[in-house]
């Protein structure tokens, strides 16, 4: 058997390993998603806002914060050395709207990335509570009666929202629309297992006395937020996640400003993936994280560069071969041996492809369940090329990603 065969066979059991397992689970909890909201006394929170050159976005994600309907929280604008008006905008939101009591703005002089931001904010938070906020998101008004109530359990040590795309303004922010969607769906069932590890910028809310403990956020990481996740869980603490707490993000729409994000958190993650192997892998301290899904997460990648690479490698050269003969046989459309042609293709790229797009479109009918708007457009052409193409998509860029880890090229923005 080739090495090439067994790579392949590899890739459709991991295919099919993964449809199974996180449909599975969503049959046997199907309840994760009908929690009610909080009532009763609530803690109270301070929302940290890092802010870098944000002065087209700040205002709205300000008015969002000021509308929240919870009783005791204060918001901490961190200017983190805006080359823009950010400082000034906000500053003269404060005086303009009379939040000075409610909120306030620290600057940093000097740009030193988004952690050190963070972390400014939470020295100078004065509740037990942080949440952080991008200041290019906004938060639904009860996004924080849902969050709460989880930290209840002393073992919770940060809690995440489901995250919305906000300007579906294109295919590739639609592309984005459908992924989040999804991701929404796949980490509300991770958290039911207790293999969630992370905590996105828009909107997580950590218990502040977890983060003393753990020592703030590593402000050397592009990606802190999955490191602090890390780090989190490294100490023992869980990470939910509350799908009823909705939140809005703005996505890329330009191919460019996209490909610098996903390289970034791809080499994020490939990064904390080795810095926390020895802590995690195959560790029964870790439980079910630690013996299978940590090191699971290579698996993960492998199977979106793998199936790039076959699908390049095997797939689209059946169908070059097959057009080839068409030219050179001078056969025609109407003369064309279908027959000849289906026996030509490989079945193991298209079985795998099958089961990638049927599981696509079972995840995405639970995941429309957890949109906010019914009102909003499905984006059903968009699916079509989220469920077929974007995967490969999404193998280029973890290619890309490990070619530059390896070679170790500049980590940025």
């Amino acid at each position: 058997m080739s090495v090439l065969l067994i790579l392949l066979l590899a890739l459709v059991f991991m295919s099919f390993f993964f449809a199974i397992v996180w449909l599975s689970l969503y049959v046997l909890e199907p309840d994760i998603f009908r929690r009610k909201q909080a009532s009763g006394d609530l803690p109270a929170v301070s929302i940290v806002v890092p802010a870098y050159n944000e002065g087209k976005n700040v205002t709205k994600c300000l008015d969002s914060l000021l509308s929240l309907n919870y009783p005791t929280y204060e918001i901490i604008v961190v200017d983190d050395g805006s080359k823009d008006d950010t400082a000034k905008i906000v500053d003269d939101y404060i005086q303009r709207n009379g939040v000075s009591d409610r909120v306030r703005l620290i600057r940093h002089e000097r740009n030193r990335g988004k952690a050190a931001a963070v972390n400014t904010g939470i020295r100078n938070a004065r509740y037990d509570y942080v949440a952080v906020l991008d200041a290019d998101s906004h938060v639904s008004s009860d996004s924080l009666l849902w969050m709460m109530p989880h930290f209840a359990d002393p073992k919770v040590g940060a809690v995440s929202s489901a995250i919305h795309v906000r300007n579906p303004d294109n295919l590739l922010a639609r592309l984005q629309w459908w992924e989040y969607l999804t991701t929404n769906f796949y980490r509300a069932l991770m958290a039911v297992i207790d293999v969630l590890y992370v905590t996105p910028g828009v909107l997580s809310v950590y218990r502040k006395s977890v983060l003393e403990e753990v020592g703030l956020f590593d402000e050397n990481e592009i990606s802190e937020d999955l490191e602090i996740a890390l780090r989190i869980k490294a100490h023992h603490y869980q990470i939910l996640f509350e799908p009823n707490s909705i939140t809005f993000t703005e996505v890329p729409t330009r191919f460019r400003d996209y490909w610098r994000q996903r390289l970034r958190w791809s080499r994020g993650f490939i990064r904390n993936f080795v810095k926390y192997w020895k802590r995690f892998g195959f560790s029964r301290e870790y439980d079910l994280f630690g013996m299978v899904f940590f090191p699971f997460l290579l698996a993960y990648v492998a199977v979106w560069i793998l199936y790039l690479i076959f699908s390049l490698a095997t797939g689209w050269q059946d169908w070059y071969w097959s057009l080839m003969r068409l030219r050179y046989e001078g056969l025609t459309w109407s003369g064309f041996n279908l027959y000849d042609f289906a026996l030509s293709q490989n079945y193991l790229i298209l079985y795998i492809s099958a089961v990638w797009i049927l599981t696509g479109l079972v995840v995405a009918k639970f995941s429309l369940s957890l949109r906010p708007n019914e009102r909003e457009p499905l984006y059903l052409k968009e699916f079509f090329v989220f469920i077929t193409l974007y995967p490969l998509l999404a193998g280029i860029i973890w290619l890309a990603s490990v070619v530059q880890e390896i070679i170790g090229a500049r980590r940025s923005w």
